[in-house]
């Protein structure tokens, strides 16, 4: 076998350069140019703002118009509600309606009881006492 030889690499320091000021040499964009350039910068933020506007503006109206069309179902639901109970009432109230669940129940109106007591009717006197009627 053959021995290969093995370069090793030799490091020499090499003291560090200063850096070098350069100048290039260039033109100067024109005023007139920087102004058209920002001038076209404002008018499309402006026209990106306007846009973001008017679209969260039109979100919100459909929004308001959805609610207030929610809101007439809900007055109509709780009108026909309103109603429901308002004749349910009525019924409860009515007299006859009374005088019937009255009736059901064994009640006599106090007209009735005075009718089925046995006992003599009683006069008032001339002096103001009751007195029996014979």
């Amino acid at each position: 076998m053959s021995a290969v030889p093995v370069n090793k690499p030799i490091i020499i320091a090499r003291p560090k350069a200063k850096p070098e000021l350069r100048v290039e040499q260039g033109t100067r964009p024109s005023i007139l140019s920087l102004l058209l350039a920002k001038a076209v910068l404002f008018a499309m933020l402006t026209l990106g703002i306007y846009f973001a506007s008017s679209l969260a503006g039109q979100v919100m109206v459909e929004k308001a118009r959805r609610d207030g069309l929610r809101a007439v179902e809900r007055n109509q639901a709780a009108s026909k509600e309103v109603a429901f109970l308002r004749d349910q009432v009525q019924a409860i109230t009515d007299s006859s309606a009374i005088a019937s669940w009255a009736e059901l129940n064994h009640m006599i109106p106090p007209e009735g009881l005075v009718a089925q007591t046995d006992a003599p009717p009683v006069a008032k006197g001339k002096d103001g006492n009751a007195k029996a009627v014979q």
